[in-house]
């Protein structure tokens, strides 16, 4: 059998500090699919998530690569975000959320609509907005489908929202701000989350720990078993087949989703 042409990976400013061992050792975990290469061109671009990546995404797309992978992206105005998808006429766009991975998701995902959702979320001041737009998306996944912000408030200290879910439920979003000294004002997140139905469902998580998903239907939790794949290596691999298979995420729509609505909720008096 022919083995599957290894795609080029090639690197874009410093994106690679966010993941364990860096870009490398991420291509190293996939030896018969990636190799790095030193240009965008037909490649998988790998680029920096700090402000103005949208931008950074669209010139990659630009000089031709396949597919471009944002890591730990910071939050984006809307319209530099519509204007990306429409730049990216289909190409794959991965958004490695540190505080929402995408296989951890797809394991806290519900099969039912649940009556009531919650989650919480505390980090320090400075990326606050960025862990609301992902609490923000947790509520997406475990609701399944989009929000509709009926209510807000946010100071200083915080902020609280009330939304209805696609299916007409309520759910509730509490946000705190971290401040002082030492590592609170560093701390980049720690997110919970419930849904409350015929099954109940939790997750756990703080930023650069294992999620823990729950499951419980009654009869017994289920703690489902943490998720090992490093972030470089899951980035990765979602891309390249992307871009084997055509498929087109959804990524970006999500992300302008819960920053969209993130941006509301902090602009709420």
């Amino acid at each position: 059998m022919t083995r599957p042409q290894a795609h080029a990976v090639a690197l874009q400013g410093d994106a690679g500090v966010g993941w364990e061992g860096g870009l490398a050792a991420a291509v190293a975990e996939l030896p018969l699919q990636a190799q790095l290469a030193s240009t965008a061109a037909e490649a998988v671009v790998v680029v920096a998530g700090a402000k103005g990546w949208s931008a950074t995404a669209a010139r990659a797309l630009a000089e031709g690569a396949r597919a471009v992978i944002v890591v730990e992206p910071a939050t984006e105005d809307t319209a530099a975000l519509r204007a990306l998808d429409e730049r990216a006429k289909g190409a794959p766009i991965i958004l490695d959320r540190m505080r929402l991975r995408w296989d951890v998701a797809s394991d806290a995902a519900g099969s039912a609509p649940a009556p009531l959702t919650t989650a919480r979320c505390a980090a320090a001041s400075p990326v606050l907005a960025d862990a609301i737009a992902d609490t923000v998306g947790w509520l997406r996944v475990l609701t399944g489908g989009t929000l509709r912000l009926r209510s807000a408030t946010a100071t200083s200290r915080g902020a609280l929202a009330l939304f209805d879910t696609a299916f007409g439920a309520p759910a509730t979003l509490t946000a705190t701000a971290l401040a002082g000294a030492g590592e609170l004002r560093t701390d980049r997140g720690r997110i919970s989350a419930s849904a409350f139905g015929t099954e109940r469902t939790e997750i756990e998580l703080a930023a650069g720990r294992s999620a823990r998903v729950i499951h419980d239907e009654g009869q017994g939790a289920r703690v489902l078993p943490p998720r090992w794949e490093t972030r470089g290596r899951l980035a990765l691999r979602r891309a390249i087949a992307a871009v084997r298979t055509g498929e087109r995420t959804t990524d970006l729509a999500d992300f302008a989703h819960d920053v969209g609505l993130a941006a509301r909720i902090l602009t709420s008096a």
